[in-house]
């Protein structure tokens, strides 16, 4: 899977509790009172409903299991009172929103829904989003000290905005945010901005509380709230902040491998750029691929160590886009995804054979699924290997494996891996981690494969892929700095090998799969 750390900062600098509780908690509502223009004040904690409310707690008990199973998930464990239960509650609630509830702008100011009404809107912008996720965190039997619904800033490198947004406590007693402005779906391409260059890395983002609530309390955040300024503050225009992504390594992939193809249509590229959006406004870039976390199979991204497995299904993908260019492109979609995967994921670049290294088009020689692959030196993960198994940096998932690293590493000798994911008893720690590989669930099919347990002895995913501008907080095979003479070991050089090569691998399919209307196929430059 393609989820990065978030890059959010400072998170630590704020009393998430709350400093100072407000005993008026009376804010402009911005709503006409029915049959006049009148408008009203109300108390801010009505926009939470509690875990008294029926239409909550339908959502709660009927709505939502039914979006489990139907997601193929795990119903049992939404409700069950156990270790880690809140956290998977807290996680699908916030796909179902992010899911069913679409996200939408108006012009100037408009009132503030109750959790009621966007339920039965569809939409909603910031601020009705994050009132119903808190409201559903409540009647889903999350603590309401454990919840809160936070106005402030979103500050995005050097430019800020009004926003609102959840803080949940998760059962590490750890605050984390749960942003309303996340997509289920794929944008529009209006709302596109210009990509970023490759390899820039997104900005860092800082969430600056002014005002805490739950529905029992309205607290100011010492520094930040001025409480004569509340009013002023709450009349703001919330639809300034739209959910907007910068393109990273997915898109400029897609982007400059089918941008090399000449007399490509428009449509094409527009068509496939409807795909990419954000976990979290401040997460990671992915695609709808990996947005449908409840309908995981690492065939789809070369997870587990299925490499010859996952390149059968990308085979099937392009003779179904072959077939119909047009009506099939989202089967392109899938197959472009899963061939950047491979690069990202597998330990293939590693041991392949280099072309011109050292510059700026340095790649590796482009993997051919049905010949025998070429290495510079055959894959071992035994040492002296600099892919070394058995390293204590390295973990293994222990209830599928029992047999100790040096087992492991002689069980996958000779054969490209990919990192282990989404694995039974293995989801790593963090809330982001609890949110994407938590509740994603390797298929029973595969896990019913006899020696699918022999899978428990790779690596973890975050540990070893490359598939970010930068390595995440668990990555450990390659170095963030130069090391003398081990320029194979620096991750700079391991992203652009990468990234270039899975570039020229999906020109390629792209070129020999798409026919222009004189049957002629594309030639790829």
């Amino acid at each position: 899977m393609c989820f990065a750390p978030s890059n959010i900062k400072n998170l630590s600098n704020w009393n998430w509790d709350g400093d100072v509780i407000i005993r008026q908690p009376i804010v402009p509502s911005g709503r006409h009172i029915i049959g006049s223009r009148k408008s009203y004040d109300i108390d801010v904690r009505e926009f939470l409903t509690s875990n008294r409310n029926a239409v909550m707690e339908r959502v709660i008990q009927e709505i939502i299991p039914r979006y489990i199973r139907k997601n193929n998930g795990k119903a049992s464990r939404f409700v069950a009172p156990q270790k880690g239960s809140s956290d998977y509650r807290a996680a699908v609630i916030t796909n179902f929103v992010a899911d069913t509830i679409a996200y939408k702008t108006s012009k100037g100011r408009d009132p503030w829904q109750f959790p009621d009404e966007t339920l039965v809107l569809k939409a909603g912008d910031c601020e009705d989003r994050a009132f119903l996720l808190a409201s559903l965190l409540l009647a889903s039997g999350i603590s309401p000290f454990n919840c809160r619904v936070a106005f402030g800033q979103m500050k995005l490198g050097d430019i800020s905005h009004d926003h609102m947004w959840v803080m949940y406590k998760n059962e590490r007693g750890q605050w984390a945010v749960i942003e309303p402005l996340r997509l289920g779906q794929a944008l529009a391409d209006e709302h596109i901005p210009e990509v970023k260059q490759p390899f820039q890395p997104p900005p860092e983002i800082e969430y600056v509380p002014q005002f805490l609530f739950n529905d029992t309390h309205l607290w100011a955040v010492s520094g930040n709230a001025k409480l004569d300024d509340r009013d002023r503050f709450l009349r703001r225009d919330w639809n300034r902040l739209n959910p907007k992504f910068a393109g990273e390594v997915h898109l400029s992939i897609i982007e400059e491998a089918i941008g090399g193809v000449p007399n490509v249509p428009l449509w094409v590229l527009k068509e496939l750029k409807r795909n990419f959006s954000r976990l979290f406004l401040v997460g990671p870039l992915i695609d709808s691929i990996d947005l449908n976390i409840l309908e995981y199979s690492p065939l789809d991204h070369f997870d587990n160590g299925y490499i010859p497995e996952s390149w059968e299904q990308v085979k099937q993908n392009l003779a179904l886009f072959k077939q119909d260019n047009r009506a099939n492109l989202q089967a392109f979609a899938k197959a472009a995804h899963a061939i950047a995967d491979f690069y990202a994921h597998s330990s293939y670049v590693h041991f392949a054979n280099l072309i011109d290294p050292n510059s700026l088009q340095g790649r590796a020689e482009i993997y051919d699924p049905s010949g025998a692959a070429a290495f510079l030196t055959q894959p071992s993960y035994l040492p002296p290997s600099t892919f070394d198994l058995t390293d204590p940096k390295f973990t293994i998932n222990g209830s599928l494996w029992t047999q100790g690293k040096e087992k492991a590493a002689q069980r996958w000798s000779g054969l490209l891996i990919s990192g282990r994911y989404a694995q039974p008893n293995d989801t790593q720690a963090g809330l982001t981690n609890h949110l994407t590989e938590g509740i994603a669930s390797i298929p029973a099919v595969l896990r019913n494969t006899p020696g699918f347990s022999d899978r428990g002895s790779l690596p973890h995913h975050n540990q070893i892929a490359v598939d970010d501008t930068v390595p995440g907080g668990q990555h450990c095979l390659y170095h963030q700095e130069t090391t003398a003479g081990t320029a194979l070991m620096l991750y700079a050089n391991q992203l652009k090998w990468r990234k270039n090569t899975a570039i020229m691998h999906v020109r390629k399919t792209f070129s020999q799969n798409f026919a222009l209307t004189n049957g002629k196929t594309l030639i790829a430059q």
